[in-house]
């Protein structure tokens, strides 16, 4: 004879099982979210001083397992803040403190953070303290030079870094007249100062050579802009003729010169 109980507990254990079944069955056929959290969110940094402190005795190797762990975990996410606290920026800092002189923690980590992150004070942190240890470096002045002078517009940084790189026979010819138009942009020579000094280094070179064509035409419009400006205000003792020796000439009322110039300097983007 079946009790009360046993029906009772015949009961709720048939209607545990169905509850497994049909939780079973949404389970199968129902898609679950997927949870995505950013690297940024996810990543675990342990304060430098710390690590320096507690693997005193071992700082080179504890750097060497963070860069093969940095490496490793790496994103393609921008970071658009300029805070200095992308997760992949503190990793780098943390192993250029273990080992001040680990040179592809200064190269590879700048190149990262600023190509790769779009982290420019991240990059601009990692390659100052990688130039004071390799002063000479030419591709660390290389990356630095691009970073400073065309992403950053910082010149006083860029132009004594371009004043080494001039100097380095891997450098291309054209980084002098980069370094021309860094100094008239930072208002260290004037259009008619860049001028002469341009002119007193193509009158040195080989008419065959890159350089001379790029030489040329940067003298060309800068003679055009200064020769312009002066015949458009009226000014006095204005030259007519532009490099090349053609006139210039007035359309709608304004002095133009035969080839169409934009103003000297440094392109900048809208």
């Amino acid at each position: 004879m079946v009790t009360k109980i046993n029906i009772k507990n015949y009961s709720i254990l048939f209607l545990t099982l169905s509850l497994v079944a049909i939780s079973g069955v949404i389970n199968h056929y129902t898609s679950k979210p997927i949870l995505k959290i950013s690297k940024q969110d996810s990543a675990f940094n342990i304060n430098k001083e710390l690590i320096s402190i507690v693997f005193a005795s071992q700082k080179m190797l504890i750097a060497d397992t963070y860069w093969i762990a940095t490496l490793l975990e790496s994103d393609l996410k921008h970071y658009k803040d300029r805070d200095l606290n992308s997760w992949m920026f503190h990793r780098f800092d943390t192993i250029i403190h273990l080992d001040p002189w680990f040179y592809k923690a200064y190269l590879f980590g700048g190149q990262y953070l600023d190509i790769v992150k779009d982290d420019l004070e991240g990059a601009k942190y990692i390659y100052k303290k990688g130039l004071k240890k390799y002063p000479d470096d030419y591709q660390l002045l290389f990356n630095a030079g691009f970073l400073f002078a065309i992403e950053l517009k910082d010149y006083n940084f860029a132009i004594p870094i371009y004043e080494r790189l001039i100097k380095n026979p891997q450098a291309p010819q054209y980084f002098v007249t980069l370094l021309h138009k860094m100094k008239y942009e930072n208002k260290d020579l004037t259009l008619e100062d860049t001028y002469k000094s341009l002119l007193n280094l193509f009158e040195t070179l080989d008419e065959s050579t890159f350089l001379y064509s790029k030489v040329k035409a940067d003298l060309y419009r800068i003679k055009a802009e200064i020769d312009t400006n002066c015949l458009n205000t009226n000014g006095s003792g204005c030259s007519k003729l532009d490099f090349n020796g053609d006139p210039y000439f007035q359309e709608d009322g304004t002095w133009t010169s035969k080839e169409k110039i934009t103003p000297y300097g440094i392109y900048k983007k809208d």
